[in-house]
C-alpha cells in the first residue's frame, strides 16, 4: 500500500473512532449558503447535546489553509474573537444554550471558505469534551464529526452577479 493510501486508511479508521465514540452527529447548521461581494450572511448552528453543551465555537477554513478559531460565544457572557477577527466583520448571537449564529458581514472574495460551528460542555459539567486538533476536509467529504466540528458550512461567493 502506499503511504497516501495508509495514511488515508488511517484517517478513516480514526474518524470512524471519533464517530464511534460521539455516536454521530448531535450539532447541525446551514450546509451551504451563496452570496454576493457587499452583502451579509448569516450561519445559524444547533445541537441536541444537552443543556450543559452551552459553549459553542465558529471556525474559518480558507482554501489551502488551516482552520482557525473565530470566536467563542456562550449565552451568559461575552463572546471571545481570536486575534484577527472582529466583532464587526464576525458578528455572533448566542441567546440560549443549543442555538447561536454567525454572522460574516460586507462580504469578500476572500470571505469563501468553509465555516464550522461546535459546542463542549461547561467546564462546571463534568469535563470539556472539545477536541482543538486542526482538522483538514474537502469538499467532497460529507462526514460530519461531532466531537469537534458538527459539520461545515461551505461560504461561496460569487462576484459580478446581481
Amino acid at each position: 500500500m502506499t503511504v497516501i493510501g495508509c495514511g488515508l486508511l488511517s484517517l478513516l479508521v480514526f474518524v470512524l473512532w471519533i464517530k464511534g465514540l460521539t455516536g454521530g452527529s448531535d450539532v447541525s447548521q446551514t450546509p451551504l449558503l451563496w452570496s454576493t461581494e457587499g452583502q451579509s450572511v448569516t450561519m445559524n448552528c444547533s445541537h441536541t447535546k444537552g443543556v450543559a453543551y452551552r459553549q459553542m465555537y465558529w471556525y474559518q477554513q480558507l482554501p489551502g489553509k488551516g482552520m482557525k478559531q473565530i470566536v467563542f460565544t456562550t449565552a451568559y457572557s461575552t463572546h471571545t474573537y481570536e486575534s484577527g477577527f472582529s466583532e464587526e466583520k464576525f458578528p455572533a448571537t448566542k441567546t440560549n444554550e443549543q442555538t447561536g449564529s454567525l454572522t460574516v458581514e460586507k462580504l469578500v472574495p476572500g470571505d469563501s471558505g468553509v465555516y464550522f460551528c461546535s459546542v463542549s460542555e461547561h467546564s462546571d459539567a463534568g469535563g470539556l469534551k472539545s477536541c482543538t486538533n486542526t482538522l483538514y476536509r474537502q469538499q467532497t467529504d460529507k462526514l460530519k464529526i461531532s466531537v469537534s466540528v458538527g459539520g461545515a458550512l461551505y461560504l461561496l461567493l460569487m462576484s459580478g452577479l446581481g
